[in-house]
C-alpha cells in the first residue's frame, strides 16, 4: 500500500485548487505520485469525469502505466474501473480512460485527431521542459499553432474591408487614411483540459524564457503574453520587423515570486535536501523500455525459444528421475541431445537480445538526457553487450 508522503500531500492540495499547476520539485521528490493522486482526486470529486490523457517522453510510457495502476490501487476510493492504454500505433489509438502518448506520437495522423478532437477532463504532461521551444512540432501540437495575420487596406475601400470582416478578420485601429486588420490562422488548436498538470525538475534549462510555453498552456490568460514576458523577465531587446531576442534573464526574484507565491501561483516546488528526512535512504524502480515496433518478431520469437529451453530442461529432468530407476543408457543419450538443444536455444536468445538492447539504445539515451536535464549530476550506466553500451556513450 502506498503513501503520500507530507511534501506530496502538500503537492496535491496545491495543484486541487487550480486549473493549472506546475509541479517542478527535484527529482527524486515523488513528482509521479502527487501528480497521479491529484488526478485520482479531481475523477473522484467529479463523477461523469473519465477521460485523462498523458503525455510523456517515449521512454516512461510503460512507467506510467505501471504508476497509475500502484496508486489506483493505494486511493481510498474505488477506481479500479479505468482502464488505461499507451498509444503504440497511430492507427490504433486506445478507447480507455486513461491514455499514455509519448511526445513522438501527438503529431502522427491517427493520433493528433483523437487528441484534439475532444476535451479531456485532465491532461497531464511530464518532463514539460520538452516543449520549451515553442516552434517545435511537438510544442506546436500542445501550445496550438496560431499564427496572427495582418493587414493595411486603404480606409476608403469599404467593400474590401467589409468583405474581410465576413472571413473572420477583425479591425484592430483606423483612421483617415488606412484600416488595420487581423485575424488568427489556425493551424492546429491546443490541448482542450478541465485541468492541466505539468511535471518538471527543471523548467527553466538554460534561460528564463523556456518555462514560457508550459505557462501559457497551464494559463493562457495571465501567461499568454510572450512580448510582455520576454520584455519583463527575459531582457528582452527589440529586434527585426517586430520580433523579440529574449536570451537573457531579469526580474527574477518577481517571477519567482508570481510563480510560487503571488494571487496567480501555478508551481509548487520542492528541493530534495529539504525533505531528506522523509525520502527512504534508497529508491528502486523499474522502468522497462518498450520495444520498437519493427522487432516485435524478435520478441515472439525470443517467446518461443524461451517456451522451448524450459520444455527442454523439464524433459531433461524428468530423464533424470527415470534414469535413476535404472534407464542409465537411453537418458546419457537423451541427455546429451537436450543439453545440446539447451545451448543452442540459449545461444539464439543471446543473440535476439542484443539486438532488442540495439532497438532499446535510442530509448535509454532518451531516458538518460531527460534524468540529467531533471538536475541529476551523474547517472552510472551498467549493461550486458558493448555495442550498447558504446552507443549510450
Amino acid at each position: 500500500m502506498l503513501r503520500l508522503m507530507p511534501h506530496q500531500n502538500d503537492a496535491v492540495e496545491f495543484s486541487l485548487n487550480r486549473r493549472g499547476s506546475l509541479n517542478a520539485s527535484e527529482q527524486g521528490t515523488g513528482k509521479s505520485g502527487a501528480l497521479i493522486w491529484t488526478t485520482l482526486t479531481w475523477l473522484s470529486m467529479n463523477p461523469s469525469w473519465s477521460k485523462v490523457l498523458v503525455i510523456c517522453p517515449s521512454s516512461l510510457r510503460y512507467n506510467w502505466l505501471s504508476e497509475f495502476k500502484m496508486w489506483i490501487a493505494s486511493f481510498p476510493i474505488a477506481m479500479d474501473h479505468l482502464s488505461m492504454a499507451m498509444v503504440e500505433k497511430s492507427s490504433n489509438f486506445p478507447e480507455t480512460n486513461i491514455v499514455v502518448c509519448s511526445y513522438d506520437m501527438i503529431h502522427r495522423d491517427g493520433v493528433t485527431e483523437h487528441i484534439h478532437g475532444q476535451a479531456w477532463d485532465v491532461v497531464l504532461i511530464d518532463e514539460v521542459q520538452m516543449i520549451r521551444n515553442m516552434g517545435s512540432i511537438r510544442s506546436k501540437h500542445i501550445l496550438g499553432d496560431i499564427k496572427t495575420l495582418r493587414k493595411t487596406i486603404s480606409t476608403d475601400k469599404k467593400d474590401e474591408i467589409a468583405e474581410l470582416l465576413t472571413q473572420g478578420w477583425k479591425i484592430t485601429s483606423e483612421n483617415k487614411s488606412s484600416t488595420k486588420l487581423a485575424k488568427d490562422d489556425v493551424k492546429a488548436p491546443p490541448i482542450r483540459a478541465k485541468r492541466k498538470i505539468a511535471a518538471s525538475g527543471t523548467p527553466i534549462v538554460n534561460k528564463a524564457a523556456d518555462i514560457f510555453p508550459v505557462l501559457k498552456w497551464l494559463a493562457p490568460q495571465v501567461w499568454g503574453n510572450w512580448y510582455q514576458f520576454a520584455m519583463r523577465y527575459c531582457d528582452g531587446k527589440r529586434g527585426f520587423n517586430g520580433s523579440v531576442e529574449a536570451k537573457g534573464a531579469s526580474n527574477l526574484d518577481e517571477l519567482n515570486y508570481r510563480l510560487t507565491k503571488g494571487p496567480d501561483a501555478l508551481m509548487f516546488r520542492i528541493l530534495k535536501r529539504d525533505v531528506l528526512k522523509d525520502l527512504p535512504d534508497k529508491m528502486h524502480k523499474i522502468i522497462s523500455l518498450p520495444a520498437p515496433e519493427k522487432v516485435a518478431p524478435l520478441l515472439d520469437q525470443e517467446k518461443k525459444l524461451w517456451r522451448l529451453k524450459n520444455e527442454l530442461e523439464q524433459e531433461l529432468k524428468e530423464a533424470r528421475e527415470r534414469a535413476k530407476a535404472g534407464d542409465q543408457e537411453h537418458y546419457r543419450e537423451r541427455a546429451a541431445t537436450m543439453s545440446a538443444e539447451i545451448m543452442g536455444a540459449l545461444g539464439q536468445l543471446a543473440m535476439i537480445r542484443k539486438k532488442l538492447g540495439e532497438s532499446k539504445a535510442p530509448l535509454a539515451i532518451e531516458h538518460i538526457k531527460a534524468t540529467l536535464d531533471a538536475g541529476e549530476p551523474k547517472i552510472i550506466v551498467f549493461g550486458n553487450h558493448r555495442n550498447v553500451l558504446s552507443s549510450i556513450a
